[in-house]
């Protein structure tokens, strides 16, 4: 079952803070015991692994068909644009390897934290969003992030280049969730349509004719993520578990996992 998307937007962003653990100082606690999950979670259907959540942090392999609960408790996994680290939320905003012994570590403290852009050596934070800005996603090239934020009581699409500058909405639509774009020229989201239920849709923000809609399953399709090289999608079905589909829409293909939500695809 869909999380409500009210308590979706309070309780699970996404953003992209990989640069600051490298040399933050900040110390791994213990390392997660890891454990195997059901066999039949995850199916060998794909290249790469899937980072997902069941509320317990899993790793499915697409090539194996092994399925491994990190021990780590929490949200919004993603993996990092080499898919070494996992940042994903709990409490706090955590990051940990994407292997085993799965070394983790806490990147915030407590509460809202809106969009915020560290230096290449992990330094001087910016924030980026003074707008209730979150969901935030790195553009292809790192010039610019794409994140949700809300317009008249629904959410939109939004651009600010990554040094704060040129925020600005880049498509007037229906609310929107699950705001992702690396490694494609294209940004994927939910879109809320008439029936109240979430489709997947594509938007080149360089063309406004290029919204495109990718799913019509009954029910909510969310919780987009591009394969590493950009040429198919894994996401939350309405059908239940996570499915993948060819950029375009089709080939779709599911559940590759049965029981989890939130995928993050990498390599």
């Amino acid at each position: 079952m869909n999380l409500n998307k009210a308590t979706y937007f309070t309780t699970a962003f996404r953003f992209a803070l990989i640069g600051a653990v490298a040399s933050s100082g900040i110390v791994s606690g213990p390392s997660a015991a890891a454990s195997p999950a059901k066999a039949s979670s995850c199916s060998a259907t794909f290249a790469g692994r899937i980072a997902y959540t069941t509320g317990a942090i899993h790793i499915c392999d697409g090539a194996t068909g092994a399925d491994v609960n990190t021990g780590a408790s929490g949200v919004n996994p993603k993996f990092s644009p080499d898919s070494s680290l996992i940042v994903y939320q709990n409490n706090n905003v955590s990051v940990m390897s994407s292997v085993a012994p799965f070394a983790h570590w806490v990147v915030t403290a407590p509460g809202f934290t809106p969009s915020f852009d560290p230096t290449v050596d992990g330094t001087g934070l910016t924030q980026l969003t003074h707008d209730g800005g979150h969901q935030p996603s790195w553009s292809a090239n790192g010039t610019q992030i794409a994140y949700n934020a809300p317009v008249g009581g629904s959410q939109q699409v939004f651009l600010v280049n990554a040094d704060g500058t040129n925020p600005h909405q880049a498509l007037t639509s229906a609310s929107v969730v699950d705001t992702v774009w690396r490694p494609s020229p294209k940004i994927l989201f939910g879109l809320l349509q008439a029936n109240r239920d979430y489709d997947l849709y594509s938007y080149d923000p360089t063309n406004q004719a290029s919204l495109t809609r990718l799913t019509t399953i009954r029910g909510n399709d969310d919780e987009p993520s591009w394969s590493p090289d950009g040429a198919r999608i894994s996401y939350t079905s309405g059908s239940g578990g996570i499915w993948i589909m060819n950029a375009d829409g089709t080939g779709l293909q599911g559940p590759v996992i049965a029981n989890g939500r939130q995928g993050s695809w990498g390599n």
